[in-house]
């Protein structure tokens, strides 16, 4: 294994020189104790061996509160016979998780509560541990290269308005839509989900751009329409789906789309983030038809849950899936405004909010490219080996199973964890649909129906297929997406914390 440098042993405080990034903080960790061995390994630290400490450097943030804060480490994952998972612990408690791939990989742990904290005792510096837990021996190594802590002083959503249902009457905050000129003579249009009695207001994400009412487009129904001299682009429909493989090329739309025969366009990261319009409007919702399994609070469902989030004790979440839990194509990931974490810490927050009382651990463990039969081979060592109270299993997107297998497996999923814990609760999340321009949605369209079966006390069911499939009804997919395939964006990131948060607390 080729030994990797560690990280600069001095600090490095600057500010980010691109202009998308100039609200961004980034502060380079400095190594206050390496590992033991001579390849920077964070290995078998259940025992508090091979571990590394890092110290943050706070003196730079000049506010006392920050809306976003996030670890970004790189290192690279070696042999073992499980994926590693890295823990970040602060005065010996363990504060957040992240999975990494094989190979040289760089993930965030997003860390906005830590340093708020250590903001609002005065502390100039914290002081953290990276280390690896579950079963000793049986992940792969982690060898350690650098970690920078990346700030966003300033709040540019608010968490409230992104939490509140998405299907009650009242308002929406930042929906996203990406308008595409289908080239027909007709001027370009797009859907809202309801038709709005009120537009308060239209911008790109960056909020450098905003549009106007009547100059920029009008309002039929729920559909808005962009005006002869609108100031928002809307990309010719030559350019989203290009029939041959030469303009596919052109305008890198990588991916064939074999349902349409068609190359569709893709891309990761934030791309499609910045080329959608957000509109905040008012509506009386009398439009909304879809099936609302999952989204009423049910407290019997998950009595051992709820029951320590009211009395004030501690809960360990442990969120368990595949990139959209990882949190692929969240701005936050990007890290770019408004700077939103993935669903899971959208979920955690805001539990924090309604079970003031309530000390609440929330840990990811998600990693991209996984499946249910990937979550039965490392549930044991980087879920179960923890005994958390409740598990959230997010996994469908990768898997080409059948819904009678999927059962078996996420049943195999929490056997093993009750194993370890037997009071141990569960969250099955049935997930979004992929494009259907680009697969077909067999045999993931039966997953809804099998989930909800296994819906029973200690274990709910989070349908975002269903209400998902409603929203492309009257929305284009490509208005959700993060890149345009099998990702969420921010928009519809919150409805997967909306739904799962349903089931563990009145969601207004």
């Amino acid at each position: 294994m080729k030994k990797l440098l560690a990280v600069l042993a001095t600090f490095l405080i600057f500010l980010s020189v691109s202009a998308a990034q100039s609200d961004t903080l980034k502060i380079a960790a400095e190594i206050i104790q390496e590992p033991s061995n001579a390849q920077n390994a964070v290995s078998n630290s259940a025992s508090g061996k091979n571990s590394v400490k890092l110290s943050l450097n706070l003196a730079a943030i000049d506010v006392k509160k920050i809306s976003f804060a996030m670890l970004e480490v790189t290192g690279k994952s070696g042999e073992g016979n499980c994926n590693a998972s890295i823990s970040l612990y602060h005065k010996s408690k363990i504060v957040a998780a992240k999975t990494f791939k094989e190979g040289v990989f760089t993930a965030g742990f997003i860390v906005t509560n830590l340093i708020n904290e250590a903001l609002k005792q005065n502390k100039t510096s914290v002081d953290i541990t990276l280390a690896q837990d579950g079963i000793v021996g049986q992940q792969k190594d982690f060898f350690f290269q650098k970690a920078t802590l990346i700030i966003a002083p300033k709040s540019y959503y608010d968490r409230a308005e992104y939490m509140r249902a998405i299907w009650k009457a009242g308002k929406i905050t930042d929906e996203s839509v990406f308008f595409i000129d289908e080239e027909n003579g007709n001027p370009p249009s797009a859907n809202l989900l309801f038709k709005p009695t009120k537009i308060i207001r239209a911008h790109t994400i960056l909020g450098d751009k905003t549009f106007t009412q009547g100059k920029d487009f009008i309002v039929e129904g729920n559909k808005i329409i962009l005006t002869p001299n609108s100031a928002i682009y809307a990309r010719p429909i030559s350019q989203t789906y290009p029939a041959t493989k030469e303009n596919a090329d052109k305008w890198k739309c990588k991916f064939k789309f074999a349902p349409i025969n068609k190359y569709g366009l893709y891309n990761e990261g934030y791309w499609f983030h910045e080329r959608m319009v957000y509109f905040t409007y008012e509506h009386q919702n009398n439009q909304w038809a879809c099936e609302k399994f999952g989204e009423s609070f049910n407290p019997t469902l998950l009595p051992n849950t709820i029951k320590k989030l009211k009395s004030g004790k501690s809960v360990k979440i442990t969120l368990f899936g595949d990139s959209i839990s990882n949190g692929s194509n969240a701005s936050g990931f990007a890290p770019r405004k408004p700077f939103m974490p993935s669903w899971g810490d959208l979920v955690a927050d805001t539990l924090r909010v309604y079970y003031k009382k309530a000390d609440i651990t929330y840990l990811n463990r998600a990693m991209g490219g996984t499946n249910c039969k990937w979550g039965v081979k490392n549930i044991d060592s980087l879920v179960a080996a923890e005994k958390p109270d409740l598990i959230i299993i997010a996994f469908g997107m990768n898997d080409g199973i059948d819904a009678s297998k999927r059962t078996q497996e996420l049943n195999k999923m929490m056997e093993i964890v009750k194993a370890k814990n037997p009071n141990a609760e569960f969250i099955i999340v049935t997930g979004m649909q992929p494009n259907s321009m680009w697969r077909n949605l067999n045999p993931h369209a039966s997953y809804p129906e099998s989930d909800k079966k296994m819906q029973t006390t200690h274990v709910a069911v989070a349908d975002i297929w269903d209400i998902h499939a409603y929203m492309i009804s009257r929305k284009k997919f490509i208005d959700m997406t993060g890149n345009n395939v099998n990702h969420p964006n921010d928009f519809l990131i919150r409805l997967y914390a909306q739904v799962v948060a349903s089931k563990l607390m009145e969601i207004k």
